[in-house]
């Protein structure tokens, strides 16, 4: 696997990785998904990138698995379920040192935008659903073709994410058919924020990444974290955790800036602190 499969790149404060295999529409092999994990990793500890985008070369945004090297592996029908799960999780660490979150991309304390530019289907569009922000094109489609390959959404992100997001029923039907979703349905069901047109993505994603960034990091950071922790809590727990929250938000310096700026009407200049 060449070393380009995946590219990171960084702009001031923000930072795009890039699927870069378009001669195998994006397919991801176990080397690709390891290299993803460590942009986590390498992101999760950098304090000047406060916003991440996620896009695709070529048309396709992800084919999902690589089938090809999927297929290349030993199923024994005995202890199959057991060790091709071991042996899966020892090549593809989606999940490891420092990644503690359910998935891949709840690890990052920097928001993360997907750019659809094309088909996201199988774990790409799992992927894509555990971004916090989705902009598609209007050839953008996800496709949760797990159960006309005889699996499952592998990460859990559709059986989990995708029913809170859209409602069960809607959930239901989307993953039982495994049918392509177009563009237009992906608005509908709320899976993305909006439609451009394809030479309109990544400008409109770099332009909301802007927005995102010029934001306090730390409100960013602890806004993400309890939006998703909020799913997994009682009601009570969530407000008693945000109202402590709150009291550490007025002794940081973002809290001092934020202010200042506004009585000093300009602009403010956040550090995270």
């Amino acid at each position: 696997m060449a070393d380009d499969s995946i590219t990171l790149t960084r702009d001031g404060h923000v930072a795009t990785m890039t699927l870069n295999r378009p001669e195998r529409k994006n397919a991801l092999s176990y080397a690709m998904l390891d290299r993803m994990s460590d942009i986590v990793r390498e992101l999760k500890a950098d304090r000047e990138i406060r916003v991440l985008l996620f896009t695709a070369a070529g048309d396709t945004f992800c084919a999902g698995t690589d089938l090809r090297e999927l297929s290349s592996q030993t199923f024994d029908k005995k202890d199959g379920p057991a060790s091709a799960q071991a042996n899966r999780e020892t090549r593809n660490s989606l999940r490891g040192a420092g990644l503690d979150a359910p998935w891949l991309f709840h690890n990052l304390p920097q928001p993360v935008i997907t750019l659809l530019n094309g088909a996201a289907v199988g774990l790409g569009a799992e992927l894509a659903l555990a971004s916090d922000i989705r902009i598609t094109s209007t050839k953008g489609r996800l496709n949760w073709v797990f159960a006309k390959r005889g699996l499952i959404p592998d990460t859990g992100a559709g059986t989990w994410l995708l029913p809170r997001l859209v409602g069960t029923s809607k959930a239901l039907e989307i993953m039982l058919t495994a049918r392509m979703l177009d563009a237009n349905e992906l608005l509908r069901t709320g899976l993305v924020s909006e439609v451009v047109e394809p030479t309109e993505l990544l400008a409109r994603g770099q332009k909301l990444a802007a927005e995102i960034a010029s934001c306090s990091p730390m409100s960013i950071r602890i806004i993400k974290d309890l939006t998703y922790r909020g799913l997994f809590r009682e009601p009570r727990e969530h407000v008693q955790e945000t109202a402590k929250l709150i009291g550490e938000c007025f002794k940081s310096a973002d809290f001092a800036e934020g202010v200042k700026s506004f009585l000093e009407k300009r602009e403010p200049k956040f550090t995270g602190a």
